[in-house]
């Protein structure tokens, strides 16, 4: 997976070279290269979280391109992570060091 200025992602296939999947995950529709697209993708594949300059984190289901999920955030998220154990909880982590939670059920 790799994410571009745009807020596009994409899923890269090694066997081609090419993207088997492309998207636009950013609602923002801001092209800003200061504030890059952070991403997370769940251990079986199947949803990624996002988060970028609109101070939103957003869980997509990958197979249809869709918003599952949503959460406002009043800070700027500097990581962002699906949980290992627990593909239901999103991780994010803001600029100021704090560290939130956030359940998908």
């Amino acid at each position: 997976f790799v994410s571009s200025n745009d807020g596009s992602i994409h899923m890269w296939n090694p066997d081609n070279s090419k993207a088997s999947i492309s998207f636009k995950a950013d609602v923002s529709n801001i092209n800003d290269s200061l504030s890059p697209q952070l991403f997370s993708v769940n251990r079986f594949n199947s949803k990624i979280a996002t988060a970028r300059s609109d101070n939103g984190i957003y869980l997509w289901d990958i197979e249809t391109q869709q918003i599952v999920s949503n959460w406002n955030v009043t800070s700027n998220i500097s990581t962002l992570s699906i949980h290992s154990n627990d593909p239901q909880i999103i991780l994010a982590g803001f600029e100021k060091g704090n560290i939130f939670a956030y359940d998908c059920r």
